[in-house]
């Protein structure tokens, strides 16, 4: 029920001199309100069928949104394994430089190992051979020393 608030100077509120004017005002007044309900009920109508169609339009943007999360997601796990990847790449080039560095090591270490061992084995030799003079020299002066004894 709709209430309506008059004031004296409300076109609609006029001084009725005869009583059949005055019925024929109350129905041309509910006439008038039922079209005013008529249009305020057209209007939330419209209303609510807009807001229908925006609610559908929201539904629709949202599924979209989901759907572009979804992707994204993939791309990420994509991404990751595709990072992971690389660093086990990664890691076995640096064990194979790390190996190539340390079996150079080991090379110029067995290099200076041989040069060293080739250094004691001349100075062996050259022991072996002053042992060899050695031997002679005392040979000679024990022989000497045993003639002349």
């Amino acid at each position: 029920m709709k209430r309506a608030f008059l004031t004296f100077s409300d076109p609609r509120l006029e001084t009725l001199e005869d009583k059949s004017a005055g019925v024929c005002r109350s129905l041309k007044r509910s006439q008038e309100d039922n079209l005013d309900h008529q249009v305020e009920k057209d209007e939330l109508t419209s209303g609510l069928a807009d807001s229908g169609l925006r609610e559908a339009e929201i539904q629709n943007q949202l599924h979209q949104l989901q759907g572009c999360v979804a992707s994204l997601e993939v791309e990420i796990a994509k991404s990751k394994l595709h990072n992971e990847h690389l660093r086990s790449k990664d890691t076995k080039g640096w064990q194979s430089l790390k190996t190539a560095a340390i079996g150079q090591q080991a090379e110029a270490a067995i290099q200076g190992l041989r040069e060293k061992a080739d250094k004691y084995l001349e100075m062996a030799g050259h022991a072996e051979i002053r042992t060899q003079e050695a031997l002679e020299e005392t040979k000679f002066w024990k022989e000497r020393f045993v003639k002349l004894a």
